[in-house]
């Protein structure tokens, strides 16, 4: 029984990464296609438009800007110094050395897809703009997916494996900065999902090129 469950094993570990990857990226195309995205991006403009959330509305754009990678550079080079002159550990520093590139990297690969999808962003729902429009290169058609959710969570992804014990702190970070690009009216659900997943995973699939044995050692434990 057990030759038979080893393999089982073996296999789903190997496999379950890339079925996710596939399942969430098919739920934001598909909170896009039946429009579940947009009537949620509605009611969160309607229950934002009054006086009293102007200071949510700021609040959204703090967040926000802690989603975009410059934010995640500084962090970087912060702990690059730090373990430079303060505490000299050259692997740990070349492990933030190669995120940053990781991270820089994946924020660039949105780029061209958000040109050959071509979503209108939110803010072109006045003109009644929704449906996708192949290789667009003008910006407020730079919707899908978003470069600060994808960029935010391969950061958590790294957060998570260098400090674990913080990880509640991380992901309450990654799922507060990509929501601030919906409330203040930047992005769609669907934009967020699927800019979270491609993050995530590439950041996944990376991690054992990015990080030295110790560090991998250490959080394997």
């Amino acid at each position: 029984m057990m030759s038979l469950i080893r393999p089982f094993c073996k296999y789903f570990k190997a496999c379950w990464p890339i079925a996710l990857f596939v399942f969430l990226l098919t739920l934001a195309w598909f909170v896009y296609s039946v429009e579940i995205d947009r009537s949620l991006h509605l009611w969160i403009m309607k229950h934002q438009s009054t006086s009293e959330t102007q200071g949510l509305q700021k609040f959204y754009g703090i967040l926000s800007h802690m989603g975009q990678l410059e934010f995640k550079i500084i962090i970087g080079l912060i702990m690059m110094a730090y373990l430079t002159w303060v505490n000299y550990q050259p692997q740990l520093r070349m492990f933030w050395w190669r995120a940053m590139l990781v991270m820089t990297a994946i924020g660039g690969l949105v780029i061209p897809l958000k040109h050959i999808f071509g979503r209108p962003r939110p803010k072109m729902e006045w003109r009644g703009q929704y449906e996708m429009e192949w290789f667009e290169t003008a910006s407020n058609m730079h919707s899908f997916p978003s470069g600060h959710a994808t960029t935010t969570w391969a950061f958590f992804f790294f957060l998570t494996r260098y400090w674990p014990k913080y990880t509640p702190v991380w992901l309450l970070y990654a799922v507060s900065a990509s929501y601030a690009r919906m409330g203040i009216g930047s992005h769609y659900l669907g934009d967020v999902i699927a800019g979270s997943t491609i993050g995530f995973f590439v950041a996944y699939w990376a991690w054992p090129k990015v990080a030295p044995k110790e560090l991998q050692r250490r959080t394997s434990k």
